[in-house]
């Protein structure tokens, strides 16, 4: 990914995104790139809604009764779990399962399609929304293994979910992180997690305020410690400080910054565990940023993108994928690589190549700027009419 053509570098327009190319000396793209990048096109999400959606043609004959109650009963093995019908612009919600932790964050589930009808005509639906950070509802593989999982003559369940895979049928949704409870009376909520529409414009703020020239040339990750691939990671940077600085930090703690505590790994490289923390800012000033799943999938990756730093996708460790996933193009927004062990070459080769760096990470964060909550409504809208178009029946207000 990261050879190019021989050549100077230059911008190009595609459809807002920047990216590397070959510049033909008898045109000029400067001009273009700065005129396309006033205007914001709305992303493309029909493929997305199409290969999604396509499983329930083909293995149910569209989007069923028999196939919602079905979800009704797969979604309480999650931690949280309700019914959803838009009638004439109108939501109705009946709760199916919240244990006492997701409780917290209920609302959280609900706002997305809250957010989608104020600004899009959402059509009468009637869907099932999960809220496990996994899927649940799996492929099956032939005839004999869908009667096993799902029961003889048994529809398949859509569920929309907040991450999904390539033997799931769950359709991607956004998760809690990006509508999260705010508190009430004062007092914020413990969660302390800002909106989408509050955190986007003040983070990419901050990431471009940290110029390139003065971040520090390591690799970086932050973070619980959760997960074999963690763990790798971890245990690599302490054999290759040169390289890389990882910080173990339980996220719900408050400790103090990782510059403040006169320890030279910050800046010199190495680990430190559970003795201080990183801010975005401080996050920021590092050139390469380590996107580490955990436990499937970690939601800290459209916060990475917005630093302005090249992101490292270990995609190993990224089995579950968020909805915005295939906007970002390997080798043009991010770096990808397939295993922990694979990261300091990856480093080493952005090292000798500045520019490409440099743009690879202005074009991942330029491609998050655009997704603001309006686009993030844009593809809640795409899939839910995609999915009512699959309806083979007419929605009506549950009665429970």
């Amino acid at each position: 990914w990261l050879r190019r053509p021989p050549g100077p570098i230059a911008k190009c327009s595609c459809d807002g995104d920047t990216a590397l190319a070959v510049a033909p000396s008898s045109i000029d793209l400067a001009g273009a790139v700065a005129s396309a990048s006033k205007r914001k096109q709305p992303w493309y999400w029909t493929d997305l809604v199409m290969d999604t959606l396509r499983p329930f043609e083909h293995l149910s004959g569209g989007i069923t009764k028999a196939g919602l109650r079905l979800a009704e009963q797969k979604c309480k093995t999650s931690t949280y779990c309700h019914r959803a019908q838009v009638i004439d612009g109108r939501l109705y919600i009946t709760d199916l399962r919240a244990i006492f932790f997701d409780r917290n964050y209920a609302m959280a589930r609900v706002m997305p399609i809250l957010e989608t009808l104020r600004r899009w005509p959402v059509p009468d639906l009637d869907a099932v929304f999960q809220g496990t950070d996994y899927p649940l509802g799996e492929i099956p593989k032939d005839p004999a293994h869908m009667e096993r999982m799902y029961g003889p003559g048994q529809k398949i369940p859509p569920m929309f979910s907040p991450t999904a895979t390539t033997i799931h049928l769950d359709i991607p949704w956004p998760d809690f992180a990006f509508f999260p409870p705010i508190g009430r009376n004062g007092i914020p909520h413990p969660l302390r997690t800002p909106r989408w529409d509050k955190a986007h414009p003040e983070l990419l703020a901050i990431g471009r305020s940290v110029k390139w020239e003065d971040k520090i040339g390591l690799g970086v990750f932050t973070g619980n410690m959760m997960g074999k691939l963690r763990q790798e990671l971890y245990s690599l940077a302490e054999k290759q400080p040169d390289i890389l600085f990882v910080n173990e930090v339980f996220i719900k703690t408050s400790p103090p910054s990782c510059f403040d505590i006169g320890r030279d790994e910050p800046t010199k490289g190495g680990v430190l565990s559970k003795k201080c923390g990183l801010s975005f800012k401080e996050l920021c000033r590092y050139k390469y940023l380590l996107n580490v799943g955990s436990n499937g999938y970690a939601n800290k990756l459209r916060y990475l993108f917005l630093c302005g730093s090249v992101v490292i996708w270990v995609r190993t460790g990224s089995l579950n994928h968020e909805f915005f996933e295939r906007q970002f193009m390997p080798g043009v927004h991010y770096a990808p690589v397939d295993t922990v062990a694979e990261i300091p070459a990856a480093i080493r080769r952005l090292r000798e190549d500045d520019a490409f760096a440099r743009q690879l990470a202005l074009a991942g964060q330029q491609r998050m700027a655009q997704m603001d909550v309006e686009e993030v409504t844009h593809y809640c809208y795409q899939m839910l009419k995609g999915y009512a178009a699959m309806q083979r029946f007419k929605p009506k207000r549950d009665p429970r």
